[in-house]
């Protein structure tokens, strides 16, 4: 038998019918920002779990660097997604809703709204998106081309374990050099390294907000005041290898081993 740990959750039960009580407008926009926070969450949580620490090996390094870059741009392309879903269901100038309950709550977000929008980090998000996460674009690898940089690996690596091939080649031409094409007018290595710190900051505040915005909504759209809106503690046991600390726990970057081949439902 597996070792078992606790985990203590606050929750709150939200049965279908009681859903389907809200009008259809108020079900959409609340599905969508489950969505959007429940995989913006897991991607902040693996994100975390990459944060390996180089080594003396070129090689090595790179196979390192291309997963935590992919989780990245995973996770702020997602927090891009989420924020063109507000934007057009709210603030363009075709809203996509007519909800005047909806449209009123967005008044009082318009402006933290706005300042997300104007932070560096949203147009690295923005372009991360369209370019190098979400779309193989020929265009962009052509654009790319002239600024990859003078230590760029482009070596292929195999192994006998299909997961453990990496090229980085791609990453370089794909990401590190669209970047250097976004920053061009910045010379110096310090300078391009804030402007990536302003990313990640960007990345953890739009996160911040996207989660207080859903649990806004949820106050506002589904919980009562005439009814219990409580959440209730709940305790569950779950196997202690889904449990870990991030500087402690780990994602690996190579199998030792085959994939089981096991899948989920």
């Amino acid at each position: 038998m597996s070792e078992q740990s606790t985990i203590s959750l606050l929750q709150y039960d939200l049965s279908l019918e009681r859903l389907q009580l809200l009008p259809e407008d108020h079900q959409a926009v609340i599905s969508v920002l489950s969505y959007a926070v429940s995989e913006v969450n897991a991607l902040q949580r693996v994100f975390l779990a990459q944060e390996l620490k180089l080594t003396g090996t070129d090689a090595i390094n790179s196979a390192i660097k291309i997963q935590y870059f992919v989780i990245l741009r995973a996770w702020s392309s997602k927090i891009y997604e989420a924020l063109k879903f507000m934007q057009d269901l709210l603030w363009s100038n075709k809203p996509t809703t007519k909800d005047p309950v909806l449209l009123k709550l967005a008044d009082g977000l318009a402006d933290e709204f706005q300042a997300l929008r104007a932070g560096g980090g949203f147009e690295v998000s923005r372009i991360v998106r369209n370019e190098a996460a979400n779309h193989y674009s020929f265009s962009a690898a052509l654009k790319n081309l002239s600024h990859i940089r003078k230590e760029a690996d482009c070596n292929f690596y195999t192994h006998e374990y299909g997961g453990n091939d990496f090229f980085p080649l791609g990453e370089e031409v794909m990401f590190q050099a669209r970047l250097e094409r976004k920053w061009t007018n910045f010379g110096r290595k310090e300078e391009k390294d804030s402007r990536f710190k302003e990313w990640l900051d960007w990345n953890l505040q739009a996160t911040e907000w996207l989660g207080k915005t859903h649990a806004g909504f949820c106050n506002q759209l589904v919980f009562i005041p005439s009814r219990n809106n409580e959440m209730r503690e709940v305790v569950y046991d779950v196997p202690t290898d889904l449990v870990g600390h991030p500087p402690n726990k780990k994602t690996p970057v190579f199998f030792d081993k085959p994939a089981s081949g096991a899948t989920m439902k």
